[in-house]
């Protein structure tokens, strides 16, 4: 149901499509216009590539470990590419997470361990629902009750004390990190652990961030203990996050702001996804 302009209420049923006639008019489209990326990561998922004068790209299009299209290991990965990043002496490196569709959170601050020498802060605190307070499997951390919101906020989160559960307390960065120039690519598809990972670049003053605003806030956002539901008419299954992630102390950010670009590039997006 939806309202007009003049607050007409209508009703409009919308014809479900299967999963197969979607893959499949993919490949149709891929065929008939395969110069034109779809908005979705394409292979291959992970990819370093090494240029002259002692500068590398690497190229990340998802930030899980093994999911649906077989990525591969993400960890394993990254390992490996720094490893000869550092090796071969690569002065500047781009690390490219257009079109990166996310995963853990875990996998962004792994990411960024590997480009500081300093331990670092990734998330501030977590707020819960009620229900999600009740569903947490730990008694390591302290909360707090919001008076107004009925959410519970963690404590302490500041101090070296705290444990490493979910992100919270110091980060320990890698014993042999790269240290050189950075850039980072972004855009509009950059979302869940992609734009954790430009968060920290930027917070940390890391290394410049290029492209276009992410889909992801730079202060927090959602996407852990999910919990699911059907609405009432159609049915059809609703999957929400019952924990808000803060990177910041919540009274001094903006928590609606996306991760934004130090330099925007934009692209005309109705010659489709393709990447230069």
């Amino acid at each position: 149901s939806f309202s007009t302009p003049s607050n007409q209420v209508l009703l409009r049923t919308l014809p479900a499509t299967d999963f197969l006639t979607i893959q499949k008019r993919r490949k149709e489209n891929s065929d008939r216009y395969p110069a034109i990326l779809p908005a979705y990561p394409q292979q291959p998922f992970f990819s370093l590539l090494f240029l002259p004068d002692r500068k590398a790209t690497l190229t990340l299009r998802t930030f899980e470990d093994q999911d649906g299209i077989q990525a591969g290991n993400f960890r394993e990965f990254v390992d490996s590419a720094f490893d000869e990043i550092v090796n071969t002496g690569v002065r500047d490196l781009i690390i490219d997470i257009r079109m990166n569709n996310g995963g853990p959170s875990a996998n962004a601050a792994y990411l960024y361990s590997w480009l500081t020498e300093q331990s670092f802060p990734f998330v501030h605190s977590l707020e819960l629902t009620p229900a999600g307070l009740a569903r947490l499997q730990t008694n390591r951390l302290q909360f707090v009750k919001n008076r107004i919101t009925g959410n519970f906020t963690t404590m302490d989160t500041a101090t070296t004390t705290v444990p490493a559960l979910f992100g919270l307390g110091p980060q320990t960065p890698q014993k042999t990190p790269y240290l050189g120039k950075l850039i980072v690519l972004v855009d509009g598809l950059t979302a869940s652990g992609g734009p954790q990972f430009a968060s920290l670049v930027v917070r940390n003053k890391r290394g410049l961030v290029r492209g276009e605003e992410t889909s992801g806030a730079l202060a927090g956002g959602s996407g852990r203990m999910y919990t699911a539901f059907a609405l009432p008419n159609t049915q059809l299954e609703v999957v929400i996050s019952m924990v808000r992630i803060h990177f910041t102390p919540p009274s001094s950010s903006k928590p609606d702001e996306n991760v934004k670009p130090d330099v925007e590039l934009k692209r005309d997006y109705r010659a489709g996804f393709k990447l230069e």
